[in-house]
């Protein structure tokens, strides 16, 4: 599920990705750089069980993840 100016910059409020097993958080990064309306650098945190996964993290079928973009406030 993705957040802030990234939901709108996917113009949804979730997506389901289809890919070849096994698939890492960095498989899913660079998946999301085809978008045009996300910048490539944008750094997106991927969230998964209320903690962080790093890139190395395999994502397994049926998991569902939380894209963060950065946040600012006050």
């Amino acid at each position: 599920m993705p957040f802030g100016i990234l939901k709108d910059s996917l113009g949804q409020d979730w997506f389901q990705w289809e890919h070849e097993a096994p698939a890492t958080v960095k498989d899913l990064r660079e998946w999301l750089k085809q978008f045009p309306n996300i910048h490539p650098q944008l750094p997106i945190a991927v969230v998964f069980d209320q903690a962080y996964q790093p890139d190395s993290f395999e994502i397994k079928d049926g998991m569902q993840l939380y894209l963060m973009p950065p946040v600012s406030g006050g």
